[in-house]
């Protein structure tokens, strides 16, 4: 047991975040193109990863969503998936790179869509979600809650989550460090480093969202109120 959790909560992540940083840190053009194509990086292989685990984490929600039997509980999966799908959609700029893209169009002359890019929007996003990691990932797993207290049990995430984030903390800094210090030639991903961090970012979310919907019950008023006494 205690191996499989190491392979899902950091050794599988791991892995493919120091696959991608050395197929572009590689020098090597063809690798360097899937990862990140000079013609629009957002059609790169670490871009469609991080909207592959959106779609994930939606279906996830959704295949959730159909089993619900309470109102709370449909608007609680419901919400997250309809918070992903917001998030892949600013991912996707609403559409446009692939529009662009489809009619041979230059992607940096598009109009940019979506908000997180407006202005300083994309670093009071980034600080919103750093947040969260901080206080679900972090701070929430080492809190002991009173059995009674059914709702904040169903949402404390496991302990391992500290290794994740962690190996987060650690790979966004590997990242940022080979830019620094042997950027590849050319850079598509200039400035961009923290792509690899919000890949990472999804996949735990993914993870987390997982186990709410498939491994653990739903709080219920006969329960809590069985808890309390």
């Amino acid at each position: 047991m205690h191996l499989r959790n190491h392979v899902i909560y950091w050794i599988l992540p791991t892995a493919v975040i120091l696959v991608l940083l050395g197929m572009y840190f590689s020098n090597v053009p063809p690798l360097m193109e899937i990862l990140a194509p000079q013609v629009n990086r957002e059609l790169g292989l670490l871009e469609n990863l991080q909207n592959a685990v959106l779609v994930a984490i939606i279906v996830m929600m959704v295949v959730r969503l159909r089993r619900a039997r309470e109102t709370v509980e449909r608007g609680f999966f419901g919400l997250i998936a309809a918070a992903s799908v917001f998030i892949l959609m600013e991912e996707l700029d609403w559409g446009t790179h692939f529009w662009w893209a489809l009619h041979g169009l230059d992607w940096q002359t598009r109009p940019v869509l979506n908000i997180h890019n407006q202005g300083e929007n994309s670093d009071r996003f980034k600080f919103v979600g750093n947040l969260l990691l901080v206080v679900f990932f972090v701070i929430l797993p080492w809190f002991r809650f009173a059995a009674h207290r059914v709702w904040v049990r169903f949402l404390q995430p496991s302990r391992w989550y500290l290794l994740t984030a962690l190996a987060m903390v650690l790979l966004s800094e590997l990242a940022h460090t080979l830019e620094e210090t042997v950027p590849p030639e050319p850079n598509y991903l200039d400035n961009s480093m923290s792509e690899y961090r919000e890949l990472f970012t999804y996949y735990v979310w993914a993870l987390y969202f997982g186990a709410l919907a498939f491994k653990r019950e739903w709080p219920t008023r006969d329960a809590g109120a069985a808890a309390a006494g």
